[in-house]
């Protein structure tokens, strides 16, 4: 290797070229629309299928408050499923 380097070419008064139209929205709005989008439709797909699954009448058998599981119970549930 050389110890001593030449120096570097002269590129004159070359400039980049500017842009001719701006950009019409910039990344950060665009990455937001697209994330309240997102949520929007993962809420409202769990909201739909949660209604489908119900058939839009409330479950009167979800309480947890008064449980009454037994063995009578949970063998009438495997019944019912078969």
């Amino acid at each position: 290797m050389p110890k001593h380097w030449p120096a570097a070419p002269k590129t004159g008064a070359i400039r980049p070229a500017k842009r001719l139209t701006e950009p019409a929205t910039d990344n950060l709005s665009t990455s937001r629309l697209a994330l309240a989008a997102s949520v929007a439709l993962l809420l409202g797909g769990c909201w739909l299928v949660s209604h489908q699954a119900a058939d839009g009448q409330p479950r009167t058998n979800s309480s947890l408050d008064n449980s009454t599981a037994n063995l009578k119970v949970i063998k009438d549930l495997g019944k019912k499923t078969r």
